[in-house]
C-alpha cells in the first residue's frame, strides 16, 4: 500500500459533508476517536451516526498532510485543517495515529488536537 496516497485521498474525504464517501475508507469493527469523544465510537454504523451530527455542517473544511511517519500496520500523520467556524477560518494542527486491517481499511484512528480555539468559538456570541 501507497501510505502517502492512501492518507491523502482519506484526509480530503473528510472534506465535502458526505459520510458515506469517509465511511468507505473504515473497517466494519472500527474504532474511532476524537477530542470530542475521547472514549471513541465503534463500528462502522455508530461512526457513521457520530460523523452524520456535524461533518455535513463542516463540508468546507480542508485537511493537509504535513508529515507522514509509517508504523507497522499503519502511520502517524499530523495535519493542518482549515476549519470553517461561525463566517471565519481557524486553523488547527494535530496527529492522527491510523491502524489499517488486512484489507487496507481504517481500524482504528485516534485524533489528536486542541479543540480550546474551535470551542471558544462556537461558545462566543455570534
Amino acid at each position: 500500500m501507497d501510505a502517502e496516497a492512501f492518507c491523502d485521498a482519506w484526509l480530503a474525504a473528510w472534506t465535502g459533508g458526505d459520510v458515506e464517501r469517509l465511511a468507505a475508507y473504515y473497517a466494519d469493527d472500527c474504532v474511532y476517536s476524537d477530542p470530542s469523544k475521547p472514549k471513541g465510537v465503534r463500528g462502522k454504523d455508530e461512526l457513521r451516526r457520530y460523523l452524520a451530527k456535524w461533518l455535513p455542517d463542516y463540508a468546507q473544511m480542508v485537511w493537509t498532510r504535513e508529515g507522514l511517519f509509517p508504523i507497522d500496520g499503519g502511520f502517524c500523520v499530523t495535519w493542518t485543517a482549515r476549519i470553517p467556524v461561525r463566517g471565519e477560518w481557524l486553523i488547527e494542527r494535530g496527529m492522527d495515529l491510523v491502524l489499517l486491517d488486512a484489507s487496507g481499511k481504517v481500524l482504528r484512528n485516534e485524533v489528536y488536537f486542541d479543540m480550546s480555539s474551535w470551542r471558544t468559538r462556537l461558545e462566543s456570541p455570534p
